[in-house]
């Protein structure tokens, strides 16, 4: 087992660390390593004590000694896994060098990846409907979705202007023009499913499938769209985005932007495989890990509420 790999089982259920913390265990290990225990200092001769004086003597000077030592590793081991939230890595062979909060940020994908395990696992029927309410800095919108991607959907605005979705039926769909359908006349389609349900629930298979779906080894930006598209306004199931968080966590160059706002308003932790999250983060609840936005943050849409349902107009 490497060592990253030890760290993140280690540290999968508990928070992270704060800068006080981290301040506070380096405290320890420099007491630790400065420590001199008692009467090691004084060095008595075999001519000034009795054999089993300096016997008992000797045993209880290796026992502080043993003492001071296993708490000066344990303190240092501590410190160690810590420093490796903070201090960047580096990368060995053909492994990309890691920044500061890279370890920060596999943590989060790790445990937002383990909270998928508890959650309601819903297998929608074709005839159903994924409802999304997205919310950003233009209002919010609701829409309706066909799981199969064959019937009429639906989606509304906050002004209340609505535009319906054409079903994609044999190969053709009808046209639509402005908030209503043009009567009698049909285009040429190819559905587009908001459910898939042959999506990897394995992380080898999922990144795989990334890969195959506009992300590319090595390139940061095309595999974090990749994940985008799998998450925005598509029904994924619980053991596929366990899949796909693990996934995530490989991206190369991931970064931690703590206080990141969403486009809700809301305030969480979030993740980005860019510099500063400009081409697209996830942000996460930082108490339980659930997913608040996928995106670009405060100048984009997040998700606030997604439910199957059986018909459009229905909200779950």
């Amino acid at each position: 087992m490497d060592d990253l790999r030890l760290l993140r089982e280690v540290e999968r259920d508990r928070p992270l660390r704060t800068l006080e913390e981290l301040a506070a265990q380096r405290s320890l290990l420099l007491e630790a390593t400065r420590a001199d225990p008692a009467g090691v200092r004084a060095h008595p001769t075999r001519r000034t004590r009795p054999a089993g004086v300096w016997a008992g003597w000797l045993g209880t000077a290796r026992r502080r000694l043993w003492a001071v030592f296993a708490a000066a590793v344990g303190t240092l081991a501590v410190v160690a896994a810590a420093m490796l939230l903070l201090v960047p890595g580096k990368g060995g062979g053909d492994q990309p060098a890691r920044s500061g909060s890279a370890t920060e940020a596999i943590l989060v994908l790790q445990r937002a990846a383990a909270k998928q395990a508890g959650l309601p696992d819903v297998v929608p029927r074709p005839d159903q409907f994924v409802y999304t309410k997205t919310g950003g800095p233009g209002g919010f919108r609701e829409a309706w979705w066909s799981v199969d991607g064959t019937r009429d959907g639906l989606i509304q605005g906050s002004t209340g202007v609505t535009t319906p979705v054409a079903g994609c039926r044999d190969g053709r769909a009808a046209a639509v023009k402005g908030d209503e359908f043009v009567p009698g006349k049909t285009e040429p389609c190819t559905p587009s499913p908001a459910y898939q349900p042959d999506l990897p629930t394995d992380p080898d298979a999922m990144m795989a499938y990334l890969y195959q779906h506009g992300g590319e080894p090595g390139d940061p930006n095309a595999t974090g769209k990749a994940v985008l598209t799998l998450l925005q306004e598509q029904y994924v199931r619980p053991p596929a985005r366990e899949a796909l968080f693990e996934a995530a966590a490989r991206i190369p160059g991931l970064r931690l932007i703590p206080n990141v706002t969403d486009g809700a308003g809301r305030t969480g932790v979030g993740v980005a495989w860019s510099e500063a999250g400009k081409n697209g983060l996830l942000i996460f609840d930082p108490k339980d890990y659930s997913l608040l936005d996928s995106g670009t943050g405060a100048g984009g849409d997040a998700v606030i509420r997604q439910a199957i349902v059986n018909e459009v107009g229905q909200r779950g």
